[in-house]
C-alpha cells in the first residue's frame, strides 16, 4: 500500500483530495493546524499548530512513500500580510519539508504551485514550455518554490511532481469562484453579456484525480504540469454555467467591454476587470500524452 502524507489536508482541495484517496485505498497521514472532527477517522492526523514554526518534519515523514505538499498561503493582502510572511510559508517551509522528506526516505514530493506562474493573461494557451512570468508575490512565490523544489530533486534524486492548475472551483470552493456563484446567486440581471475571451477552469475532481495519477505513474517523474478542464469558456458562457448547473435563471445584459472596463478601472477593479475580461487557457497535452490523463468532470457537473 501507497502510504501518502498530506499537508494543507483541512483546505478545499485538501478535503477534496482526502477523500479521493480513501475511495482510492491509500493510506493517508495529514498535517493540521489542529485536529478537525470532519476529517475522516480512517486518516491519521498530525497537530502541528502554525506549519512554518514546524521543524520535526523527518520523524514525521517517516514511513511516507509520497508526500502531496498542498499547504501555503494562498493570497497576499497588504493589510493582513508581509511579503517576507509570504515567502517564509510558501518558499522556505516547502523547502525545509522537501528536505526532510529526502532524509526520511520519501520517494516522490507532489507540489501544488499555479498557473499564475505562467502569467496572469494569455494570448495563446499557456503550456508547460512558457517562460514562467508571475505577477503577483503569490506567484512569484510559488515559482522560488519550483526553482527550490527542482535544485533539491537534481541533487539528491527526490522525484519531485509540479502541478499548475487553473483556477479550481468545486463544492467548498473559495476565492474568485465564490464571488461568480455569489453574483449568480443575487439573482438580478448581470452586465457581463457582451464578454467574449476564453478562461480555463479546473475541477477539483479533475485536480484530486491528477494527483492520484501522480502518486504512482513512473513518468510523472521530475515533470511539471497544467492541469485544468479539457474545455474552455468566456466569462459570460461562464456564468450561464453555473446559473444552469445550480437550476438557475440568469439575464446577462451585454454592456460594451470598453465601457465596463472604464468604470471598473474608476472604482479601483482593474484587476477584476483583467479578470473578467482577459484570456487565460490552459494546454493540457503534456497530461494526456505523458500520463494518459483526461479529465473526467466537467463545469456543468458543478
Amino acid at each position: 500500500m501507497n502510504n501518502i502524507y498530506v499537508t494543507g489536508a483541512t483546505g478545499f482541495i485538501g478535503q477534496h483530495l482526502i477523500e479521493k484517496l480513501l475511495a482510492d485505498n491509500f493510506k493517508v497521514s495529514a498535517a493540521v493546524r489542529v485536529r478537525n472532527e470532519e476529517l475522516s477517522a480512517d486518516i491519521t492526523q498530525e497537530e502541528i499548530g502554525d506549519i512554518s514554526l514546524e521543524n520535526d518534519w523527518e520523524a514525521k515523514l517517516k514511513g511516507a512513500d509520497t508526500i502531496i505538499h498542498l499547504a501555503a498561503q494562498s493570497s497576499w493582502n497588504k493589510k493582513n500580510y508581509s511579503r517576507e510572511l509570504l515567502h517564509e510559508i510558501n518558499v522556505t517551509t516547502t523547502e525545509k519539508i522537501a528536505h526532510a522528506a529526502v532524509k526520511a526516505g520519501v520517494k516522490r514530493f507532489i507540489f501544488l504551485s499555479s498557473i499564475k506562474v505562467n502569467g496572469e493573461i494569455s494570448t495563446t494557451p499557456f503550456t508547460e514550455t512558457d517562460t514562467p512570468n508571475p505577477q503577483d508575490p503569490y506567484a512569484l512565490s510559488k515559482f522560488e518554490a519550483e526553482t527550490k523544489l527542482r535544485k533539491i530533486a537534481d541533487e539528491t534524486g527526490l522525484e519531485v511532481v509540479i502541478l499548475r492548475p487553473s483556477l479550481v472551483y468545486g463544492q467548498g470552493a473559495v476565492g474568485n469562484f465564490q464571488t461568480l456563484l455569489k453574483l449568480v446567486d443575487l439573482g438580478v440581471p448581470l452586465p457581463f453579456g457582451a464578454i467574449g475571451n476564453k478562461r480555463t477552469l479546473c475541477s477539483v475532481h479533475n485536480l484530486t484525480d491528477f494527483i492520484t495519477i501522480c502518486i504512482s505513474h513512473k513518468n510523472a517523474a521530475n515533470e511539471t504540469f497544467l492541469v485544468a478542464d479539457a474545455e474552455s469558456y468566456s466569462t459570460s458562457e461562464l456564468f450561464t454555467q453555473i446559473a444552469t448547473s445550480k437550476g438557475k435563471s440568469l439575464f446577462l445584459i451585454p454592456l460594451p467591454q470598453s465601457f465596463m472596463k472604464f468604470m471598473l478601472t474608476i472604482v479601483g477593479g482593474k484587476t477584476i476587470a483583467h479578470r473578467l475580461y482577459g484570456s487565460l487557457e490552459v494546454d493540457t497535452k503534456k497530461a494526456k500524452t505523458l500520463l494518459g490523463w483526461v479529465g473526467p468532470a466537467r463545469l456543468n457537473e458543478l
